[in-house]
C-alpha cells in the first residue's frame, strides 16, 4: 500500500485486485513491515494494512524515523461484543532516546 494512493509507480502490478481479493477472503488486516514507510490506513472498508517500518536501520528513508506497529485488543464499552483493536504506532524519537506513540487508530471491533 503506498502512502500516497496516486503513486502507481511503487504499488505492486494487479495491487487493487489483489486488495480486493483479501477482502472478499474475509482479511480484516494486512501486515507488512521493513518499508521504511510507516502506516495505518484502511484502503477499504472493512479492511486495514499496517505498514511498520524499520525498527533498527540506519538507513532511513522518506523522513520517517525508525517505527514500529503494536496491535492490541482492549475491553470497550463502546465495541461491538465490547472488545475492539487497536493499532498504535510507534516512532523513535532521537532527542528522548525512545520510542513514542505518535498514533493510535481503532482498526475495528472483534
Amino acid at each position: 500500500m503506498s502512502r500516497d494512493p496516486t503513486d502507481r509507480a511503487h504499488r505492486p502490478h494487479r495491487a487493487d485486485e489483489a486488495v480486493q481479493r483479501w477482502r472478499t477472503a474475509g482479511a480484516q488486516m494486512l501486515l507488512s513491515g521493513h518499508v521504511h514507510e510507516p502506516g495505518v490506513l484502511q484502503p477499504l472498508p472493512g479492511l486495514w494494512a499496517c505498514r511498520a517500518g524499520t525498527a533498527v536501520s540506519h538507513r532511513l528513508r522518506h523522513g520517517s524515523p525508525n517505527s514500529l506497529v503494536v496491535l492490541t485488543v482492549e475491553a470497550s464499552g463502546t465495541a461491538v461484543g465490547g472488545w475492539a483493536r487497536y493499532a498504535a504506532r510507534w516512532d523513535y524519537d532521537q532527542a528522548a532516546g525512545e520510542f513514542v506513540c505518535v498514533l493510535r487508530q481503532a482498526v475495528g471491533a472483534l
